[in-house]
């Protein structure tokens, strides 16, 4: 008996730590608070604002951005996610890139190409999502 409810209490932790490790946004190094996208993967998805702390509680998530806090640049970004930078677009706006990383899960795809690292620039701060950025600038 002891037996198994030693097995069954050693798997709920394994569980446990896989959930929380899932549950960490992949920006939280560069931001305190996230847009977490969820219920589906495309511009229709709900956007709620959370906090690191908040991200633990965040189930169905489909993606997730953030503006940068600290002083960092796109070349800085790129480089933390060994991302590779497929296509840049302008606009009035700002500046779109649009790269890929083994280093995080979510994708899309966009003009053909697999992305999952979007970074937008407008001149004042940098704003970054997986698998792309969702809502406004």
């Amino acid at each position: 008996m002891f037996k198994k409810v030693f097995c069954l209490l050693s798997a709920l932790v394994v569980l446990s730590a896989a959930w929380v490790v899932n549950s960490k946004s992949d920006f939280s190094s560069y931001a305190s608070s996230f847009e977490v996208y969820s219920l589906t993967s495309s511009s229709s998805a709900l956007i709620e604002i959370k906090t690191k702390n908040d991200l633990l509680l965040s189930f169905n998530r489909y993606g997730t951005s953030c503006v940068v806090d600290n002083l960092v640049t796109v070349e800085q970004i790129i480089n933390d996610f060994n991302a590779k930078i497929l296509f840049i677009e302008t606009t009035e706006n700002g500046i779109s890139y649009y790269a890929f990383s083994e280093n995080l899960k979510y994708r899309a795809s966009i003009k053909g190409e697999v992305i999952n690292l979007h970074i937008f620039d407008n001149g004042e701060f940098l704003k970054i999502g997986s698998p792309i950025i969702f809502g406004s600038f």
